[in-house]
């Protein structure tokens, strides 16, 4: 039979043991929940930033789709610079339609 003695310093050591493992498991927490917020905060930026260099290397391809067709199309060049930059040939009358702003009703004050 144990003593009452032996009985009471079991109980403190698994009550150390267990204050200890709960020490370690703060003291990680502590350490890697900052680095595993960081991480998940540099990943979505990476998202984005992926999303952003899909978006422009798009629009570069096709930038550079309209420089050849510009380089080697007269037809499309002669289209781009009429409906971009409003240019005629000599003799024609350019038309601009222009569509209306919508009316705001004036705001009574209060």
């Amino acid at each position: 039979m144990k003593s009452k003695d032996s009985e009471g310093w079991s109980s403190v050591f698994r009550l150390a043991r267990l204050a200890g493992l709960l020490l370690l498991l703060g003291l990680l927490v502590v350490t890697f929940y900052p680095k595993a917020i960081e991480y998940n905060e540099l990943q979505a930026r990476k998202a984005d930033l992926q999303a952003k260099l899909e978006r422009e290397q798009e629009e570069l391809r096709s930038l550079r789709e309209k420089q050849v067709l510009l380089q080697t199309r007269a037809d499309f060049a002669e289209r781009v610079a009429r409906e971009e930059f409003g240019y005629a040939k000599p003799g024609e009358r350019v038309v601009r339609f222009i569509q209306p702003q919508q009316q705001r009703l004036p705001t009574t004050a209060r």
